[in-house]
């Protein structure tokens, strides 16, 4: 059979899957067992659907896998696809963009943002997991080569995704400091599901972790990392997400990101596909909008975790999520969760209060002036100190935008060539560190 979806709700996205093949062999793949089902679709093929996603109207084409990036048309079709919609993404393991010309050929032809699977803090732990020795080096080196492009051309906007896992849910506070290390922004931390359609191999109960031990290790993550990054928790249900429900998928977004065949879907019915219902779900509020557990997990764990929410009391768990975010993200902290060691002094706040207002005002020496200052204030450790690189980078960034909306291109491309070499400022120290 034909290996592909394409699909969307109007006005939002288009997703293209031109093939299952890939070049991890990841331990939890939820296309595992339908790789040998199916056969790669022909370039001609993709860019019919290319056209057909296009009389959509989508704001965003998005190419999935497999991995789409070992096609060998992959270039073309992006080329094909430019400037046809508001945005065109990919989902990848980042692995081919750790070639610098490769990724700054996919940008140039019209790439725009890319989400790549990254699944440990260690090789050790990211290349078990993904069955690919050498995986883990790749992809991290397709993340700075991509947030590298970003700051000197604006893009692509560049997002990680992990899967939380048995073998790597101690692992997640330190792949957020990896993250912030790299300059990614934005991380989403996704459940797993096992494979689709009885295809699996194995016993996906085997990986599965229970959420009460793994959102522990989210939440120290969020606390360690919130300020800095752009966080998004999927696939866990709502009544059990507590402080952590202002970063879940119910407040971050109204789509999922997963379209059959056979038309549109709406949110609840595709997640009633993959998840498991209990009877204590039947009574709570939030049924329509919430992932369920998978069956895999009702296997391991059972459903006694569940509680039913009213209207009464998800009001009351938003606005603790609420205030917890606020916490989170009012109180920058260094990269690393050791010792309590945070930037939670108030003149430390103010100086990062201050940074902010010079850079809405487009002041970069007064921006300068007070990174040098919060890196005097802040602790002497090499996590606090790459913290403190990001959010210097992220300020740069912003005002690059900024410039570029008002149409000061030349003061937007000056403020690119700035966060260029800041980037290469912070290869090389990596690299003496080392």
């Amino acid at each position: 059979m034909d290996d592909h979806t394409v699909g969307g709700i109007a006005g939002t996205q288009a997703k293209i899957t031109p093939s299952l093949a890939c070049n991890n062999d990841c331990r939890f793949c939820y296309n595992r067992g339908q790789k040998e089902l199916t056969r790669p679709l022909t370039e001609e093929r993709v860019r019919a659907l290319v056209d057909e996603a296009a009389a959509t109207s989508p704001s965003q084409l998005n190419l999935i896998g497999g991995e789409v990036t070992i096609l060998p048309y992959f270039l073309r079709v992006l080329r094909y696809a430019q400037g046809r919609f508001g945005a065109l993404s990919v989902n990848t393991n980042g692995r081919r963009f750790s070639d610098a010309a490769f990724a700054r050929e996919a940008v140039d032809a019209g790439l725009t943002e890319v989400d790549i699977s990254l699944h440990g803090a260690t090789a050790a732990v990211h290349d078990y997991v993904s069955r690919a020795p050498g995986a883990w080096a790749e992809t991290t080196a397709g993340l700075r080569n991509l947030t590298a492009l970003r700051g000197e051309l604006g893009q692509p906007s560049v997002s990680v995704t992990t899967i939380v896992l048995d073998w790597n849910v101690h692992e997640l506070a330190a792949i957020g400091t990896e993250l912030v290390a790299l300059g990614v922004p934005s991380w989403r931390i996704k459940w797993a599901y096992g494979a689709l359609g009885g295809h699996a191999e194995g016993d996906p109960a085997e990986y599965i972790v229970r959420y009460e031990e793994a959102l522990a290790h989210v939440r120290a993550a969020l606390v360690a990392h919130g300020a800095t990054l752009h966080v998004i928790v999927h696939d866990v249900p709502v009544c059990l997400l507590g402080d952590l429900l202002a970063y879940s998928t119910v407040h971050d977004r109204h789509t999922v990101a997963r379209y059959g065949d056979d038309g549109l879907e709406e949110e609840g019915s595709v997640l009633g596909r993959w998840g498991e219902t209990s009877r204590v779900c039947d009574g709570c509020v939030a049924r329509d909008q919430c992932c369920h557990p998978s069956p895999a997990y009702v296997r391991r764990f059972g459903d006694a975790e569940l509680t039913a929410l009213t209207a009464e009391s998800l009001a009351e768990a938003t606005a603790r999520a609420a205030a917890f975010r606020r916490e989170v993200e009012g109180k920058p902290r260094a990269a690393g969760s050791g010792a309590g060691r945070s930037m939670e002094r108030p003149e430390v706040r103010d100086a990062f209060a201050r940074m902010d207002v010079a850079a809405r005002e487009d002041r970069w020496a007064e921006v300068r002036a007070q990174a040098l200052r919060v890196l005097a204030l802040a602790p002497e450790d090499a996590q606090a100190a790459r913290m403190r690189a990001v959010a210097e980078a992220h300020l740069l960034d912003r005002m690059a935008h900024a410039a570029e909306a008002r149409g000061e291109h030349g003061r937007a491309r000056q403020l690119r060539r700035l966060l260029a070499m800041h980037y290469t400022e912070q290869d090389e120290s990596r690299r003496a560190a080392r």
